[in-house]
């Protein structure tokens, strides 16, 4: 875009010099490179207001990857110790079991 407007203002230049520009035309050749400056600026403000934009979303979704990744490892950890508890639960009920028939039967 810089290239294009350096360009028009060298053909400016170039036919200024050669006088082959009248007053009105060299208005209006300079409100169009103004146009063209103005609509320049406001393309790279866009494009590195976007850029910002993408940068957040990223480090956002980088942060949800980490939570997810958490939460699957306590997932995983809940779901092995209910596995492993369960068999410790039901021998604590065997056991504590034996031991109020045990009890009952040494009252009588």
């Amino acid at each position: 875009m810089e290239r294009g407007l350096r360009d028009l203002e060298e053909e400016i230049q170039m036919l200024k010099s050669n006088g082959a520009l009248s007053t009105e035309e060299r208005e209006e050749e300079m409100k169009q490179m103004e146009v063209y400056r103005s609509h320049s600026k406001f393309m790279k403000n866009k494009v590195e207001q976007l850029k910002e934009e993408l940068n957040a979303k990223e480090a956002q979704g980088e942060e949800l990857k980490k939570k997810v990744t958490g939460l699957q490892t306590e997932v995983s950890a809940v779901r092995l110790t209910s596995l492993c508890a369960v068999p410790l639960t039901w021998a604590l009920l065997a056991f504590l079991g034996s031991s109020l028939c045990l009890t009952y039967t040494l009252q009588l």
